[in-house]
């Protein structure tokens, strides 16, 4: 009898009697391994905890209520099967088939579900604490508002999965396929999301504040109102996926792909996003104090009326990118790649922008106040309008940029490249150009004042006078500088340091082997340039700035004389330096006149003088009769000078005509004394 009975319980029968099958329950010690009890619909409340279902086949089998505690069901076939509000506590699942089950309300506590079948099933409001899920498939399932704390669906398969407001605190879902699951408004606070499928994923107002989402695939995925404040998301892939207002503050973010992402109104306060991969994402009004974008490819990203003040984004690619309006200040965008970018409107006060890239940037309106951008690229860039009081912007490259309109208030540009820029209408005023490169330039309707520094010469000129000196540490600075502050002390040290370079030129000037032609262009954009200087501060009413650059301008047409081996033109120039300097030195003409006094106060008793009709051939043998004799000769020659002539001496022999031509130079000189201060007065 127990033999058949037996058989009845494993035969592949169409029905069983359930009441004679519970029967031999007792008799095999609850072992029903290997039991074939297809479409068998036990009473509920039945009691089979401890009891042994390997390799079972209860194919819709309906255990409604039932006590199946510390039960094995491995490598089962439970699909379809009914164990709605059943007790399932620490059961074992391994490897079973448990598609299109009933698991609603029960209780899987500490169950291992691990390698499972089970799509389809339903989970709703059931207890999956510290159940474990790894490596099951379980796609569509149903766990809407189920327990799932410490629960793990390692390497589970959960596509299209129902999470909505599931409490996953704790739980591991390292390698889980969540794609296509709804996990809105779900709990996953401090989860293990390692190398999470989340494509396409619902996690819409979803918890994950200390999650750790590293490698996670979030592509296409809803974000939007999520919370993952100090979550790591390092080499997460989210091309695509939206972050609309979620909050990311403090956030790990290194090394994500995110192309073509929206992150339009998030919160990225302190977050780190150095090396990302973002271009053509969306960024809008994102408030984003103090993120760490460095390194980052941002190009073509929308990132307007967004904070980004304090931010890091050192080395970071924003080509193409709209940053119009956004709040910049304080950020770090050292070696930066802001080229065609719209910074329009932009805040950028007390931004560092050394050695940055805006070639042909919209930078119209925006704040530059006081902003480091030292060996910036802005070359085709359009700063009109611009605030660049205070801003450092030595070395910049700013070729053919648009400066319109900018305020540039001590602003420092030393050294920088603005040939063929258009400043027009700008506020320079106490700004430093010393060394910086206007071939070119379009130089209209700009205020200066006597604090506006262009240099002792031009960075042409400088440039072709140091391509024939010696090499020497310190000429670069001593050649530019201006020395109108210095004591007359320095400026003495100058001209004597100044000596042996000066011979080095000349000689490579005057010599027919040297010709330079990029010297000579050189020299003659010096010219240009003085030119356009000289204009600029009568503009100003600055004469004595606008003299300064013309005395320049033609210390360089010499310049090109001797190179052009053009020596009256040289000689010529060369006199007009010594005597007046261009007839703009009023101290050059009085030393040259008092030179010229002296020098004929010394010839006249060596040409032939005589005094009461007794010719001089000696000099006084005392001191007093020299300084007497010293006194009357300067005097002879001072009346000589002036044409009054001389009563103490009479010329004899070729002093008289010394004494014609001492008069002819001195109306000269006096002539030219007159031009110079009557030129003086009408600039």
């Amino acid at each position: 009898m127990g033999d058949r009975r037996r058989c009845l319980w494993h035969a592949e029968v169409g029905e069983k009697d359930p009441t004679e099958l519970l029967d031999l329950i007792e008799d095999h010690n609850n072992n029903l391994a290997g039991v074939r009890v297809a479409n068998v619909t036990f009473p509920e409340g039945l009691d089979l905890s401890n009891s042994t279902f390997a390799n079972a086949n209860l194919r819709d089998t309906k255990l409604r209520s039932s006590n199946l505690r510390n039960s094995i069901f491995t490598e089962a076939d439970l699909s379809g099967t009914d164990f709605s509000q059943s007790d399932l506590t620490n059961t074992n699942f391994q490897n079973s088939d448990l598609s299109g089950a009933d698991l609603t309300g029960t209780d899987l506590g500490r169950a291992n579900l691990s390698e499972v079948l089970a799509p389809d099933i339903t989970l709703d409001e059931t207890n999956l604490t510290r159940a474990d899920f790894s490596q099951s498939d379980l796609r569509d399932v149903s766990l809407s508002s189920a327990n799932l704390e410490a629960a793990s669906f390692v390497d589970a398969r959960l596509w299209g999965a129902n999470l909505a407001n599931a409490d996953l605190t704790i739980v591991s879902l390292e390698g889980a396929d969540l794609q296509e699951a709804n996990l809105r408004e779900s709990k996953l606070s401090e989860c293990e999301l390692r190398d999470v499928d989340f494509r396409d994923a619902d996690l819409r107002g979803a918890n994950l504040l200390y999650a750790s989402l590293v490698d996670a695939r979030l592509q296409g995925s809803d974000l939007t109102g999520a919370t993952l404040v100090e979550s790591n998301l390092t080499g997460a892939f989210c091309k695509h996926t939206d972050f609309s207002q979620t909050d990311l503050r403090d956030v790990d973010a290194k090394k994500i792909y995110a192309p073509s992402a929206v992150f339009d109104g998030a919160r990225l306060d302190d977050a780190v996003f150095s090396d990302t991969k973002a271009v053509n994402a969306s960024m809008r009004s994102i408030d984003a104090p103090a993120i760490d974008f460095s390194e980052a490819d941002l190009s073509g990203v929308d990132l307007s009326g967004s904070d980004l003040s304090d931010a890091k984004l050192v080395r970071t690619d924003l080509s193409e990118a709209d940053l119009s309006g956004v709040d910049l200040s304080g950020a770090d965008l050292t070696g930066a790649n802001l080229a065609e970018t719209d910074l329009s409107s932009a805040d950028l006060t007390n931004t560092k922008l050394d050695a940055a890239n805006f070639t042909e940037a919209c930078i119209e309106g925006s704040q530059l106040k006081p902003t480091t951008a030292k060996k910036s690229q802005f070359e085709y860039a359009d700063l009109r309008k611009s605030n660049l009081e205070d801003a450092n912007l030595d070395e910049a490259v700013l070729r053919e940029a648009d400066l319109s309109g900018v305020k540039g208030a001590n602003a420092s540009f030393i050294k920088a490249d603005l040939e063929s820029a258009v400043v027009d209408g700008c506020d320079f005023r106490g700004a430093d150009f010393r060394r910086a490169k206007f071939h070119g330039a379009w130089l209209q309707d700009v205020r200066l004042d006597e604090n506006s520094e262009f240099g002792r010469m031009c960075f042409y000129e400088g440039r072709s006078d140091l391509a024939l000196e010696p090499p020497r540490s310190d000429r670069e600075d001593r050649l530019f500088d201006s020395n109108t502050n210095q004591s007359i002390f320095d400026r003495l040290s100058r001209v004597m340091q100044d000596i042996i370079p000066a011979i080095f030129r000349f000689s490579k000037r005057l010599s027919p082997f040297h010709r330079l032609k990029d010297e000579l262009a050189d020299l003659d954009k010096s010219i240009r340039v003085y030119r356009t200087y000289q204009r600029l501060f009568r503009e100003n009413s600055l004469p004595d700035l606008s003299r300064r650059y013309y005395v320049r301008e033609r210390h360089t047409r010499r310049k090109i004389a001797l190179s052009q081996s053009k020596i009256s033109d040289w000689l010529n120039l060369s006199l007009q330096r010594w005597t007046m300097l261009y007839g703009e030195g009023v101290l050059q003409v009085i030393s040259t006149s008092i030179m010229v006094i002296i020098g004929f106060a010394v010839m006249f008793p060596l040409l032939g003088l005589q005094r009461d009709a007794e010719p001089i051939d000696s000099f006084p043998n005392s001191f007093p009769e020299i300084i007497a004799m010293a006194r009357d000769l300067l005097n002879f020659s001072l009346r000589n000078f002036l044409a009054l002539g001389g009563e103490e001496f009479v010329p004899i022999g070729w002093a008289e005509l010394f004494v014609l031509l001492e008069a002819f130079i001195g109306a000269l000189l006096i002539a030219l004394l007159v031009f110079v201060l009557g030129r003086r007065a009408t600039r």
